[in-house]
């Protein structure tokens, strides 16, 4: 039934958390202003990631039960 958010938080949740923690940790340390401009820009860089993979979830033909079972099936063969 929630397979959509699992999906999506094993895509891109990660992304989105990742590129919004650069951002705000580039605002909140008093760093020399070259070093806050590239934790910056790779930040927001990482958001539009983010922005993008979700831009395929939402338009890809597939259903989200079939796509978590093609990321489990390729999970377990790369582990074994």
């Amino acid at each position: 039934m929630f397979d959509w958010i699992e999906l999506w938080l094993r895509k891109t949740g990660g992304l989105w958390v990742m590129g919004a923690g650069m951002v705000v940790y580039a605002f909140a340390r008093d760093w020399w202003m070259p070093l806050r401009a590239v934790v910056l820009v790779t930040g927001v860089m990482v958001l539009v990631g983010g922005a993008m993979e979700t831009g395929k979830l939402i338009r890809r033909r597939r259903s989200a039960t079939a796509e978590l079972d093609r990321l489990e099936s390729e999970q377990h063969n790369s582990v074994s």
